[in-house]
């Protein structure tokens, strides 16, 4: 399960326009999708957000 997710430049990234986006997760592993163009790292971000969110709601709770 996604705990968060984020979005970050490094230096060299910020003056080529692109970003990491990190996703965490529960068990420790995540994923990262590294130098995406910025608006792409957004709006990656952005739909793993809604997901992890649909997820959870969806999901029975015990």
């Amino acid at each position: 399960r996604i705990q968060s997710v984020r979005v970050v430049q490094g230096p060299i990234q910020r003056r080529l326009g692109l970003a990491t986006v990190h996703a965490d997760t529960a068990g420790g592993s995540g994923a990262t999708a590294q130098d995406r163009d910025l608006a792409e790292a957004w709006a990656l971000a952005a739909d793993l957000t809604t997901r992890a969110h649909q997820a959870r709601t969806t999901t029975p709770q015990p």
